[in-house]
């Protein structure tokens, strides 16, 4: 420093215009339009850039083991060998990127645009409320982060594991569901669940929608099993759903069955159920 170098230490590595080239110059070597989010643990131990102090080919593991020496994360290299996850996310930070966090999953305007981006690519008129565990897994999106090529079942495991409702990716594939549910509560969107189907104003309206199909005149008392699983009704959360699936799911909502395969056997038994609900029996 006294002659005039500037070392990677503390200093340097809090400055969010050095932090920045050198991120850039690390994601620059994976090709045309990778951008720093597209760096990861993995990819960037093999690259060797030259840093914003002039120092040449410092290798990637090289330079998250010095930051987190240098920041304080970890005492010494062998420490921070076990924290590059966080100290590449600490270095996003630093540098200006928003980084797919628990704060970033938190913000109900992120996890909407997100969600309307997957939804998208459903088809014209499609919304994230007809995003499923199994539709969304093969989607790509930009995020709100700016962040490119995303596929959905990514975006489910990293919300999971971010959120705190699973220790690991390998934890969150077994709660697609659950994850997707809480997004898209957090993006606003009032998902059919026990809260929704105990909601005698929702239940009743969408029992007169279903009923209303079958002709001028028709109550809910109308419905059955039989008439009710070929109608299709934009539920009150704006939804579009088949009868015999929105039966199958208040079962298992409700608890009146662990599946839907259990639910599609106690269908009679259920539409009772919604109707007490809604009171019209």
């Amino acid at each position: 420093k006294t002659a005039g170098y500037e070392v990677r230490d503390k200093d340097y590595y809090s400055s969010p215009e050095y932090v920045k080239v050198d991120l850039e110059a690390f994601a620059k070597q994976l090709g045309e339009g990778k951008t720093p989010l597209d760096l990861s643990t993995k990819n960037i131990t093999k690259l060797e850039i030259t840093c914003s102090n002039g120092e040449k080919k410092v290798k990637g593991t090289t330079y998250l083991l010095n930051v987190g020496v240098a920041l304080g994360m970890a005492k010494d290299t062998k420490e921070a060998n076990s924290k590059t996850a966080e100290i590449l996310k600490r270095l996003f930070k630093i540098s200006g990127y928003e980084v797919r966090d628990k704060e970033y999953y938190s913000n109900p305007k992120h996890v909407r645009s997100d969600m309307e981006a997957l939804a998208e690519q459903l088809g014209e008129g499609k919304t994230p409320l007809d995003l499923s565990t199994s539709n969304i897994e093969k989607f790509e999106i930009t995020c709100s982060n700016g962040e490119k090529k995303v596929r959905g079942q990514t975006y489910l495991l990293n919300a999971g594991v971010a959120l705190g409702m699973a220790k690991d990716t390998r934890e969150a594939s077994s709660q697609w569901a659950d994850i997707l549910k809480t997004l898209l509560k957090i993006a606003g969107y009032e998902v059919r669940d026990k809260e929704y189907y105990s909601n005698p104003e929702h239940v009743k309206a969408d029992l007169e929608a279903f009923a209303e199909q079958l002709g001028e005149g028709k109550t809910p008392l109308d419905l059955n099993t039989s008439n009710i699983s070929n109608l299709a009704i934009i539920c009150s959360n704006g939804e579009r759903v088949k009868g015999g699936i929105y039966l199958s799911n208040a079962g298992v909502a409700l608890g009146m069955a662990k599946d839907s395969i259990e639910a599609s056997s106690k269908r009679v038994e259920i539409l009772n159920r919604l109707r007490e609900i809604a009171g019209v029996t």
